[in-house]
């Protein structure tokens, strides 16, 4: 959960991965763009914010800012293999062999910052529980990063996890501030 996918990166090629059975119907790739997803990436979503959009955020699954495609890269990313100045390297996700399942919950302001409503984040959480997902990451900054005991997500969390869903949750999600 975050924000979004670029399909055509080479880490989410299909690249042999064998497609997942029982997948839902309704997402985006099932009604709007079957050519979006892929055997590796086997679900897209993504939720509507209530807030105005920096002109470049498209209104579907695909990233605009990097984000999302960067965790799930880092998260499943294939192995690839890249030359940079020079020296050849090789690098892949932590579980290259993975499906992705991509839920855009998070989108690009006008002031260039990243944001959600907790209406698109919940729905996106109770979505990827019920498409089947086996892990939910979600790399999320600000408020979804305070404390659990104050936190609308809790209880989905708790849920997903006795359903047997590994749930990962940034505690922040800001980068470096100003060194003092």
């Amino acid at each position: 959960i975050d924000t979004g996918i670029r399909p055509e990166n080479p880490m989410f090629d299909s690249n042999g991965h064998v497609r997942p059975e029982s997948l839902p119907t309704d997402d985006y790739c099932a009604t709007t763009d079957e050519n979006f997803c892929n055997d590796k990436l086997v679900v897209a979503r993504f939720y509507p914010p209530n807030f105005a959009l920096h002109t470049s955020e498209e209104m579907s699954p695909l990233d605009v800012n990097g984000h999302g495609s960067h965790v799930a890269g880092t998260a499943a990313g294939n192995h690839v293999n890249i030359n940079y100045e020079n020296i050849d390297l090789g690098f892949s996700g932590v579980a290259p062999g993975a499906s992705l399942m991509v839920y855009k919950a998070l989108w690009l302001t006008p002031e260039g910052q990243g944001s959600g409503s907790t209406t698109g984040l919940v729905t996106a959480l109770e979505d990827a529980i019920a498409d089947g997902a086996d892990v939910i990451n979600n790399s999320w900054g600000g408020g979804p990063g305070g404390d659990p005991a104050n936190s609308v997500y809790t209880s989905i969390f708790n849920a997903a996890e006795e359903a047997g869903i590994v749930v990962v949750t940034a505690a922040g999600n800001d980068g470096p501030g100003a060194q003092t």
